[in-house]
């Protein structure tokens, strides 16, 4: 298992001065698949390895067939990015239009991200601007506003520079609205009325 910011101890399986090396991903933010490892060095051949794996969807990325190493240790290390972007896609939504899967591709590498919060803490924005509906101007955090959301490709000179984000409302997007309750209570609407807005086949009643 290799945690950042850690020392790892490497064993090979020594067969003919060959062996594997299986490399585990863990991560705070579930955030495991699609995720670059770099093993170089010298061999005891005097020979130089230069290799890359990939994670899995388990966070596993297996180097295989190797060179055993000589005096000096071999280097492992997780290469953090996929180059430049190609594209990417939303893969997935839940019910209620939330975004639960997306793909990003670069020309080093494939990262699939699962998972609403995971998804908001790769596209935040902090120090940069938010647009609101209503005209102002926000700084954007370390998540995005809201999982409820689209992206359009910007294009120059027929070529791919970003994304454009929109997206609805704040927060997790399950649940009633704070900003809609709002809205309906500024129109008129009753406590009883705006829950029974937000929440279908309920009824309300006091407890003892």
């Amino acid at each position: 298992t290799l945690i950042g910011g850690r020392t790892t101890t490497v064993n090979f399986n020594n067969v003919l001065k060959r062996g594997s090396l299986e490399v585990v991903k863990t991560s705070e933010d579930g955030i495991v698949e699609g995720m670059k490892f770099h093993l170089f060095g010298t061999s005891l051949s005097g020979l130089p390895v230069d290799e890359y794996a990939v994670t899995n969807a388990d966070g596993v990325a297996r180097f295989e067939n190797v060179l055993i190493s000589g005096d000096t240790p071999y280097v492992l290390e997780e290469v953090d990015t996929i180059g430049v972007v190609e594209s990417a896609e939303i893969l997935s939504r839940n019910t209620g239009g939330v975004v639960q899967e997306m793909r990003i591709v670069g020309e080093e590498g494939t990262l699939k991200i699962k998972y609403e919060y995971n998804i908001r803490l790769m596209l935040g924005l902090p120090g940069g601007e938010i647009h609101k509906n209503d005209g102002t101007v926000g700084e954007g955090g370390n998540l995005l506003p809201s999982g409820y959301f689209v992206m359009e490709p910007v294009q120059e000179d027929k070529a791919l520079t970003g994304y454009q984000v929109y997206g609805g409302g704040l927060g997790h997007g399950a649940g009633m609205s704070q900003n809609g309750a709002r809205v309906l209570a500024e129109e008129g609407y009753g406590y009883d009325e705006i829950l029974h807005y937000f929440y279908h086949e309920i009824q309300l009643a006091e407890l003892e």
